[in-house]
Order: C-alpha cells, then structure tokens, then sequence
C-alpha cells in the first residue's frame, strides 16, 4: 500500500509540473519567451485567413505605456517566440490583420500588413514581416476604414470644433455639446493650423513617419552652412534617429483626416501631454477618446480649428 501510495503522489507532480510549465510558456511572450520556449525551429506557418473574415484590426488593450513603463506586448519578425522582436508595442496600437497563422506548436499569430504608402520604406525593407500572439490583443469588429466621397450627405447636425488655445476639442451633435475633449496640436514649429475642413478619410490604423524628405535635406543645409568644411559632415538619412521631428510609429489608432496636408485628428500611444502642445501638427487624443471619437464622426463631419 505504501508503494502505491508513493506511486500515486509521484504521478501527480510529475502531471502538475508538466502543466504548470506549460502555462508559463503561454504566458511568457509578452516578457521574454526565449528561455522556456520549446524548439521551434522547423516552424510551419498554416494561413487559417478562414478564421478572421471579421477580425480585419485588433488593438493592443494591455502592455506597456506610452514611455514604455511596464512590460511590452511584442511584435516579431515570424510567428514564434524564438524571432527576432521588430517592435515593442505600446497600450493603444491598432493593427491590420492580413492574416491569422498557426505554428508547429498549435500557436495562433496575427499576421500584420501595412497597405498605405510609407515616408520611408527603406526603414521596413529588410524586415521579413510582422506578427503578434493572438492572445495578446483584441479583435475590432466595429470599425473600417471609410473614405469620404463629394456625393455623400454630409450630417450637419455633428460638428467638431478644436480650440487650440484651450487645447480642448468640442464634439456637437444637434447643437448639443457631446463630448469635450483635452487635445495635443501642433509645437511653434510645427503648428496647427486654423481654418474650416471636414473628414475626408477614416482608417482605424496609420503607420506614420517623419520627418519628410524636404525636411531632411533642410537640416542637412544647416549642418552644410554652419560647418568650415564639408570633409567630416555626416549627413542625416532617413534612419538618423537624432535628427529633429524623426518619428517612427507603426499603428497609430483611430486616424481622421481632414486637411489636403495629410493633418488628422488621432489617437497618440507616445505621450501623456494632452492639454498641451506638442504634435507635428495633428491633433492628437488619448486612445479612450479619439475610439469614442472615432466611432462617433461620420466621414464629412465639419472641423472647424480655431486659434
């Protein structure tokens, strides 16, 4: 009896063990799966597109935040946690889904596409791709991108008025303040500007980035005039990190457009100043407010900017 006993008490643990490291390897990616990740080397990834006819964005509701604080949700360059980390996404990215793949190992990985034009491709050129854990962000069901057309109804009974001296953006409907707002518009240098538009254009998701072409070769003229010889200027390039207005995000959520100069009312998922200026030139919001906004405006929603 007591063997089997013995017996009995040895299964268990071996069987609670076994589950319990289980566990933490599907927990673990969000941290650092590396050292208690199974080999995954002959990884197979099997489209299963099927599956997320609805799923066309997710967003990623819990990680780090905007100064990176915290533990990071990350995005790998191939559906395993054994890949090479391309990005460490903040609380509040938005992503398109191109697919939903599963690994060797039963895993299930959102593959992410970007479709717009980027400033800067070469940035992305050598990267072989770009996915998340499915059971590390939400699916949205309940957005799309819409692009404003001239023969669409305009709504007048919705407007939104943004004041930048208050750094506050009022949203009506029916002559009714709905929502109010803190906002972020545009520094000295790159400010907002006044004026009347309407929304042209809704995306859920952006990848933006600056600073543009003509701005680079700018700051190189000034490194150019204020040197005595050009023999040991190094000139920025669109990698240069430590030039002025260099900015790289990927999944930018909950974008507006509403100005021919690409401006647009949007989520920002890399500050905390909302009150203040601090933007390129677009408003941005926090990720609660411009999701709210955003499922609220009807493309062709008048914006009036004032000073």
């Amino acid at each position: 009896m007591n063997k089997n006993y013995l017996y009995i008490f040895i299964t268990l643990i071996l069987f609670f063990n076994i589950n319990i490291t289980h566990a933490q390897y599907n927990y673990v990616d969000s941290y650092n799966a590396s050292s208690t990740a199974t080999s995954t080397a002959n990884i197979t990834a099997t489209s299963t597109a099927s599956s997320t006819e609805r799923v066309k964005y997710i967003i990623i509701r819990t990680s780090c935040n905007y100064n990176f604080a915290g533990i990071c949700v990350k995005i790998r360059e191939e559906p395993t946690v054994k890949s090479k980390i391309i990005v460490k996404a903040r609380t509040g990215i938005v992503f398109r889904v191109e697919s939903l793949v599963t690994n060797d190992i039963g895993e299930k990985w959102y593959k992410i596409k970007f479709t717009e034009k980027l400033t800067h491709p070469e940035r992305t050129a050598n990267i072989k791709g770009y996915y998340v854990r499915a059971d590390l962000v939400e699916p949205l069901y309940d957005v799309s991108a819409i692009v404003h057309s001239e023969d669409d109804i305009i709504n007048d009974n919705k407007r939104i008025i943004i004041d930048i001296s208050e750094q506050a953006l009022y949203a009506y409907e029916n002559n009714k303040i709905l929502y109010k707002m803190k906002v972020s518009t545009g520094l000295t240098d790159t400010p907002t500007t006044a004026n009347e538009y309407y929304i042209t254009y809704k995306t859920p998701s952006r990848y933006m980035q600056g600073p543009n072409k003509e701005n680079i070769e700018k700051e190189n003229q000034k490194l150019i005039s204020n040197s005595t010889s050009t023999n040991n200027i190094k000139l920025y390039t669109s990698t240069s990190t430590n030039i002025r207005d260099y900015y790289d995000l990927p999944g930018v959520p909950y974008v507006m457009y509403f100005s021919e100069d690409g401006s647009a009312i949007h989520g920002a998922y890399w500050h905390n100043n909302f009150g203040r200026h601090y933007s390129h030139g677009c408003v941005n919001l926090s990720i609660l407010d411009s999701e709210k906004l955003y499922k609220w405006a009807e493309s062709g929603t008048s914006v009036i900017i004032r000073k």
